[in-house]
């Protein structure tokens, strides 16, 4: 794989070699396989080729090492090559969120439920919306309840970030966009309020969500799962829940672009953009 990644970038041997601080002989037996590959050649493979995060991400696994995080901000393209893989396909409404739950695809079943192309947030945040009075319409007396489970599962989700700048600097923004209300459902989930209507932290499982769709209300599991990507994102699905909810909502797909995806605000700047089918 080393010597196909040297070859796609028109490198010689003698030139990635010296690159990365090595000498053409020792290259080459690695390259054929007769010398071990040890973590330092996989680190000065990904500087000195200028590997993509995915393809860092394949050459640690195929090295038989733990993928060691990437250095550098992830391209748009990396999460536009996910999403595009991933959710136009899936049967059911969904949407890709990073570690610290910003919002960053999705797809039609998720805009039909929750309108998100309609917020007005320049960065789309979960939590963020969660407060928003669109969704609060949306959610209508169950607000309170998914609120303090989602908050709950963004607090055992974010724990080992909890240090993290980045992390300290969104709960400034939660607080101060929302006031007490966030600080009240923190606390409420501090408390252990609705402990009895969720499921451990592993995901969102045990939370569900009502949507009035035009055929009739249609529940759905919602089920968040991380994926290995060198990229530390996140999908979330909306599953509906049993067989009278499934019928409906196959029914309710009929009437929408399956194909579907919307972007908003990609880590190059850029801003949303629609992918018809």
């Amino acid at each position: 794989m080393i010597r196909q990644l040297r070859r796609q970038r028109k490198l010689t041997l003698a030139r990635a070699a010296a690159i990365m601080r090595t000498s053409a002989p020792v290259l080459s037996r690695k390259e054929r396989g007769q010398d071990n590959i040890e973590r330092t050649d996989i680190r000065r493979t990904i500087e000195a080729f200028q590997l993509t995060p995915w393809e860092a991400y394949e050459l640690w696994l195929a090295a038989g090492f733990i993928p060691e995080p990437t250095v550098s901000q992830p391209r748009a393209c990396d999460l536009r090559e996910l999403a595009e893989t991933l959710l136009p396909h899936l049967p059911c409404p969904a949407f890709i969120i990073d570690e610290l739950w910003y919002v960053w695809a999705w797809n039609q079943g998720i805009e039909e439920i929750w309108q998100v192309s309609q917020t007005d947030s320049e960065y789309l945040h979960v939590l963020d919306d969660l407060f928003s009075e669109r969704v609060r319409g949306l959610l209508g007396e169950d607000w309170d309840r998914y609120i303090t489970q989602a908050i709950r599962v963004f607090y055992n989700k974010t724990i080992r970030i909890s240090n993290d700048p980045a992390f300290r600097e969104l709960l400034t923004f939660l607080v101060e966009r929302h006031g007490a209300a966030f600080i009240d459902k923190w606390n409420a989930m501090q408390r252990g309020e609705y402990m009895n209507e969720w499921l451990p932290p592993v995901d969102m499982g045990g939370t569900l969500v009502t949507h009035n769709s035009p055929l009739g209300p249609i529940e759905y599991m919602v089920m968040q799962a991380l994926f290995h990507f060198p990229q530390s994102y996140e999908l979330v699905m909306y599953v509906p829940f049993g067989t009278a909810n499934q019928m409906r909502y196959q029914q309710f797909r009929t009437t929408m672009r399956p194909h579907q995806l919307y972007f908003r605000d990609m880590p190059d700047g850029s801003q949303q953009r629609s992918l018809g089918s």
